[in-house]
């Protein structure tokens, strides 16, 4: 950890006045332009702690992949810095305080298997570590959400013995299957191509009914509990009603069609952090890469960049740590509209059932 240039966390009074600022959606005039800048300001600050706990939980869930015996090619691990723009959108949903959203830092480990994913989860709880983990984890594999999304969710307290102000960060670590992880990464996808948050629940009912129907799929294939709505329809008429739906709507050809060319990509130099700008209108995404030790300049950037296209829904705007391009375009397949893993699988699992 560099404490050369450390700077402490915001305070919990001062993250919850930057948050309840954040929750207002007009800023019309002066004195409400500032308390924003200075909301966005006290916001950065707080991203900007959480990298401490980033990099230590990188380096440890990479180790403890390596010592399960998984060859490089078996899995990833990535993580992210929070976006403003999901903030804002979970203060207003749940009404919660900024100091207490769980997930600013969060990381994401992709396994083969859900098998994999049980055994990763239960040592990474069970072996010693002074990361304290948050029991009991949430379990959206055995009980998926509402909208057929599958994951397993542990959060873990930071602890840091030479900064205590640093022990109030906690860290999500979410754990999930190459197949969940396609899912999840398709109605992004999509979300992003049409400009609505399918993810927090916006959007035509038909569409919600696809990716239900399409994660009920991928349970049935993984042999795990199948969302509690579809749980007693036969999974013969799942594919068929599935089917049906997606030849309406085209969503393959949707997906397909605004997949990111290797052209259309500007820097390919990959550094230890990655900020990554999506532009929708003219399918380009940009990549800038950061080294480790710049991780306050990448955060600096990111905030700049977010306010920037904070009225631009064209524009998608992320700061990851997943390693080189090609582990970023598995990992941040939404960035590069890169759904093709998704769209082969479920075409095999409907063949299958059929």
């Amino acid at each position: 950890m560099d404490t050369k240039n450390y700077t402490p966390p915001p305070s919990n009074a001062a993250l919850d006045r930057a948050g309840e600022v954040l929750r207002v959606e007009a800023f019309n005039n002066k004195d409400q332009k500032e308390a924003l800048a200075q909301a966005l300001h006290t916001l950065s600050d707080w991203r900007k702690a959480h990298s401490y706990a980033l990099n230590t939980f990188q380096a440890m869930l990479r180790g403890r992949c390596k010592s399960m015996g998984f060859h490089d090619e078996d899995y990833f691990v990535a993580q992210r810095l929070k976006r403003v723009p999901s903030i804002v959108s979970k203060l207003h949903r749940s009404k919660t305080r900024l100091s207490q959203i769980q997930d600013i830092a969060g990381l994401r480990v992709v396994l083969p298997t859900v098998s994999d994913v049980r055994c990763f989860h239960d040592k990474l709880i069970t072996s010693p570590a002074k990361h304290e983990a948050k029991l009991p984890a949430t379990d959206y594999i055995d009980h998926p959400r509402d909208s057929g999304y599958r994951s397993i969710h542990q959060i873990f307290k930071y602890r840091n013995a030479t900064h205590s102000d640093l022990n109030k960060l906690s860290v999500e670590v979410q754990i999930r299957t190459r197949l969940q992880h396609a899912w999840a990464t398709a109605v992004e996808t999509l979300g992003a191509i049409e400009n609505c948050s399918f993810k927090n629940g916006e959007g035509p009912a038909e569409v919600h009914r696809f990716f239900k129907l399409c994660s009920a799929l991928i349970s049935h294939h993984e042999q795990t509990p199948v969302l509690d709505e579809l749980a007693n329809i036969d999974i013969k008429q799942i594919a068929q009603e599935f089917i049906a739906i997606e030849r309406k709507l085209n969503i393959y050809k949707k997906l397909t069609t605004a997949s990111i060319a290797s052209r259309n990509i500007i820097g390919y130099t990959i550094g230890y952090y990655s900020l990554m700008i999506l532009d929708l209108e003219t399918e380009q995404l940009s990549i800038t890469p950061f080294v480790s030790a710049q991780s306050s300049l990448a955060e600096d950037i990111y905030i700049l960049m977010e306010n920037r296209y904070r009225d631009d829904p064209s524009k998608m705007v992320v700061l990851v740590s997943a390693g080189d391009l090609a582990s970023l375009r598995i990992a941040y397949s939404n960035y590069f509209l890169d759904t093709h893993f998704f769209i082969r699988t479920l075409k095999q699992i409907c063949n299958q059932i059929k």
